[in-house]
């Protein structure tokens, strides 16, 4: 089974996400990253290709919904699910997100169901 590379982007919260999701990532062989900084997940992604993007919207320089566009043109086939109460069903249509939640639950389910059972066909 090949491991999978994920990135959590969220100005205060992505260490603790992290760390809330630490069981599951560990348990299914899941790399993680965490930042805290818009312009470092651009240059992350950038140099790196992540399985997923789990993004906040509320952040200081720009919001979830400018950055995951700003992360669409780098690299367009990117999965990106929206991890906050501020995303709405038009914005979240309008990036592409794969899905979005204000819990982890659907989000470990979509990384379960879907890039689980991708990476070990």
């Amino acid at each position: 089974m090949t491991s999978l590379d994920i990135l959590v982007v969220d100005h205060k919260y992505a260490k603790v996400i992290c760390r809330e999701m630490k069981r599951f990532l560990k348990d299914n062989d899941i790399k993680y990253h965490a930042t805290a900084d818009e312009n470092n997940a651009i240059d992350l992604v950038k140099h790196r290709s992540f399985d997923l993007i789990v993004l906040d919207y509320d952040m200081p320089l720009k919001n979830g919904f400018q950055l995951a566009g700003e992360l669409r043109g780098i690299k367009k086939d990117i999965k990106i699910a929206g991890f906050s109460a501020y995303w709405n069903e038009k914005e979240a249509e309008e990036v592409g997100l794969v899905l979005y939640s204000s819990s982890l639950q659907p989000i470990t389910d979509y990384i379960s169901k879907n890039l689980l059972f991708e990476s070990s066909e």
